[in-house]
């Protein structure tokens, strides 16, 4: 059923020379690891210096100054190269280094800062290069930085990289060690949130948080478990390893950009396994669920309830219980899809509840409270909005089931798509562009004509963005 009818301080040892050596052994890593260690003192430095060499201007901000030296050196290909001292008898401050060494070191604010004042033009070209900085720079916390930067999640890569120095410091201090200052930075977070810092993450950082997970609150670790489960999953991430800058799109193709950056590789993958496109299915997903899979309001999969389903599966039997909490249009030739409203009493007014997830949970709910099963299946769950009615076409013993694991997974729930397109068998008129049978095959008989028009541009806009990108089946 569809839901579119429905964002260092400077205290340093004397020697940093001594402390870096362990970590770098050329005159280049010390530079890398000297700027990690001072941090932004660095940074402020060397902005005095542009400013002595004719650098962008101060009524700029400090990182817009410092993105237009970066995009600067971008333009000069210069990407990885140190610093470059002046030579003896020659007066001036040193040459900075390449885009990259202007970005090591920076605290999570400033990087994401920066990255964001540089621009999709410059990001995208320190994406193409990052690999460069291996055994140079912090290849892993840039190429973080960068992809949250061009996903347009500038939040959740503050959050990620803090999380990450949080991870280091504690690997790095002498045994015993706690996780309990890394963990802290997730208390209170909601799912979404969760997903959105972790997911910028390197596979290792990931396998070292799921092994430290005991050292989590009781109360936070089955959903820290959960989500990085499904981040992990059995060897392959769920986000394309090319990714869209979203700053370069917009409307409806940014919102095909975000579902490919995000979950491009799996729908490759899924889609691969039936034979049909991935514009299908990513369009199918967007006018299901917009793109959707948790709620910040609910920490769970996105629904829809609907009343109409509720009363063919349960009310019509229990008339005087249902018209006491439940509306929605019956006469005949309207459409029962519209008019739903409910009331937890007889005595409270009547009050509309769709395209409010915590509403939408709450009417489930106390749905489940009269009806037990019966609720969960006149309810579609999770980004493809798979009708609990449906469990079994996509694997599943009950709705509960159904409903329960999409709660815990975002790749069940994109599963799930795959899996009722292959048992209602509508592969043939996806390879074929007959979106007015696959709307019909996967929505039902009504509306189909506003359904397979949405599909059809939805699918467009996919193809159109994730041309010539890695995670396409044409």
């Amino acid at each position: 059923m569809n839901f579119v009818s429905f964002q260092r301080d400077e205290k340093r040892a004397p020697n940093l020379r001594r402390e870096i050596s362990p970590m770098y052994d050329s005159r280049r890593h010390h530079i890398s690891g000297l700027q990690q260690l001072a941090g932004n003192r660095i940074v402020s430095q060397l902005l005095v210096q542009l400013e002595r060499q004719g650098a962008p201007p101060a009524t700029l901000s400090r990182s817009q100054q410092l993105a237009a030296q970066i995009s600067q050196q971008v333009n000069r290909g210069r990407f990885v190269e140190p610093q470059e001292s002046m030579p003896e008898g020659v007066a001036g401050p040193p040459q900075s280094g390449g885009a990259f060494w202007l970005l090591n070191g920076l605290n999570p604010t400033d990087l994401a800062d920066v990255l964001r004042d540089c621009g999709p033009t410059t990001r995208q070209q320190l994406l193409a290069h990052v690999a460069e900085t291996t055994g140079r720079y912090d290849t892993p916390r840039l190429t973080a930085a960068l992809r949250a930067s061009s996903w347009g999640e500038v939040r959740a890569g503050v959050s990620g990289i803090s999380l990450l120095d949080s991870i280091r410091a504690v690997q790095s201090a002498p045994p015993p060690t706690s996780f309990t200052p890394v963990w802290s930075q997730l208390v209170g977070s909601a799912r979404p949130r969760v997903i959105e810092t972790l997911r910028i993450l390197p596979r290792d950082v990931l396998l070292t948080l799921q092994s430290r997970l005991s050292e989590a609150q009781p109360s936070d670790q089955p959903m820290l478990s959960d989500v990085i489960t499904d981040l992990l999953g059995t060897g392959t991430d769920m986000s394309a390893s090319d990714v869209i800058d979203l700053a370069t799109v917009r409307g409806i193709d940014r919102t095909m950009a975000s579902i490919y950056n995000l979950r491009g590789q799996m729908l490759q993958q899924q889609a691969v396994a039936l034979g049909i496109n991935t514009s299908a299915a990513a369009g199918i997903m967007k006018v299901e669920s917009g793109g959707a899979t948790f709620s910040d309001a609910t920490n769970l999969s996105v629904l829809r309830f609907e009343n109409h389903v509720l009363w063919n599966r349960w009310g019509a039997a229990n008339p005087q219980v249902f018209n006491q909490h439940f509306d929605f249009l019956r006469s005949r030739g309207q459409n029962h899809a519209d008019g739903h409203r409910f009331r937890a009493s007889p005595a409270d007014p009547w009050s509309e509840f769709h395209g409010n997830q915590g509403a939408e949970r709450n009417v489930l709910n106390f749905a489940i409270g009269l009806a037990g099963d019966a609720a969960y299946e006149s309810a579609s769950f999770g980004a493809g909005q798979i009708m609990g009615f449906n469990h079994a076409k996509v694997g599943f013993p009950s709705a509960r089931a159904m409903a329960e694991q999409f709660d815990r997974s975002e790749r069940a729930q994109i599963s799930g798509i795959f899996d009722y397109i292959r048992v209602a068998r509508l592969s043939s008129a996806i390879n074929s562009g007959n979106y007015a049978a696959v709307a019909a095959g996967y929505n039902g008989s009504g509306q189909v004509a506003t359904y397979s028009r949405l599909m059809e541009d939805a699918a467009d806009a996919y193809a159109r963005v994730t041309r010539g990108k890695r995670h396409v089946i044409p």
